[in-house]
């Protein structure tokens, strides 16, 4: 009879039974550590096979924040990223799509409330081991209901461009807009300088 690996475990039952129960850690399934994350700063699970990991992270309430996620151009990672309120219930979700051109893939949102959010990362696929490697960050949304403003005479280099390539040849690129107040009849000249290193300022 030909021998081979079990994914399982013995389990000890009532009156001396023994019983196989199944063994995540032989099965091919990983949990990565839970993360504590914090705004802006780098979050890294690391799987030594298909698994989740989890985060989590405290924001304000009515603020836009971007779920970013690192794609290796030099692999085939899969996976998916979501971000979920207290109950469980998901806000946004981004693919982990390794071997792209565009590095950084991601998405914008907005928090409903103050709290504690929960980041939850799913890897389908790696050369394992692999690592899935999360930010929230600040954002500014697309859209007329930005929270971003540019007052008339200041300088703003917070352009957040989070993820994505450059629009409109990536479609999925980080659009960030601003908001302005201008007085009707004056004429007014706008600049763009790339030189301004600070991303929040």
């Amino acid at each position: 009879m030909k021998s081979g690996l079990i994914a399982a475990a013995l389990l000890a039952l009532p009156g001396g039974a023994l019983a196989f129960v199944a063994n995540p850690a032989l099965s091919g399934t990983a949990r990565a550590a839970d993360v504590t994350m914090t705004v802006g700063q780098v979050a890294i699970w690391d799987f030594d096979a298909p698994g989740t990991g989890t985060g989590r992270i405290d924001l304000p309430k009515g603020a836009d924040f971007a779920l970013e996620v690192d794609n290796n151009d030099e692999t085939e990672d899969s996976g998916l990223v979501t971000l979920s309120d207290a109950g469980g219930r998901a806000i946004v979700s981004t693919p982990i799509q390794g071997g792209e051109d565009v590095s950084v893939g991601g998405t914008t949102f907005r928090t409903p409330y103050a709290g504690t959010y929960v980041v939850k990362v799913r890897l389908d696929n790696a050369n394992f081991p692999g690592r899935a490697i999360i930010v929230v960050d600040k954002d500014c949304a697309a859209s007329k209901a930005t929270l971003c403003t540019l007052p008339v005479g200041v300088t703003r280099s917070n352009r957040l461009f989070n993820y994505g390539g450059i629009y409109p040849v990536d479609i999925h690129a980080d659009i960030d807009w601003f908001r302005t107040s201008l007085s009707r009849g004056r004429r007014y000249d706008v600049r763009l300088d790339e030189q301004y290193p600070d991303p929040y300022g």
